[in-house]
């Protein structure tokens, strides 16, 4: 939860406990964890969560990590992902259908793909109906001497 604070504050300047106190944030809820998938070239567990609001506060992005910000339902950002109007990496993907199978759903667990790395390639689709894979170079491992 920390974490989650945290970064709610340098992303957005929103103090999320502030909000919780004065009754405008009204749920906080775990909603799920993907691996990035092995395409990344550094790997890490994302954490999604829901925060429920009142009413939407006047949020002041971070320029220097977020272009844009506005409010859109779950099916409006699939939506834009299929047309083409959108970029989307796959764990937001993959959150993004859950919620719009389930709108009101939290706890989908961890939503990394299953599939043995050693032998599949995986790819990624960021613009809908463009898929793409990379491979790791398979050089024999260093050995310290």
């Amino acid at each position: 939860m920390h974490a989650l604070v945290r970064e709610i504050q340098e992303e957005l300047d929103y103090d999320l406990p502030a909000g919780i106190a004065s009754g405008q944030v009204t749920i906080v809820k775990f909603l799920a964890t993907a691996l990035a998938p092995a395409l990344a070239h550094g790997r890490f567990r994302l954490h999604f969560f829901r925060v429920d609001l009142k009413a939407p506060p006047a949020f002041t992005a971070d320029s220097g990590e977020i272009m844009d910000t506005f409010w859109e339902t779950p099916q409006q950002l699939l939506s834009r992902f299929h047309e083409g109007d959108a970029l989307m990496v796959p764990p937001l993907l993959w959150l993004l259908e859950n919620l719009s199978r389930d709108p009101q759903g939290y706890d989908f667990g961890d939503l990394s793909p299953r599939f043995d790395e050693d032998f599949l390639v995986a790819s990624r689709e960021a613009t809908h109906g463009y898929n793409s894979s990379s491979t790791r170079p398979n050089f024999p491992e260093r050995r310290s001497t």
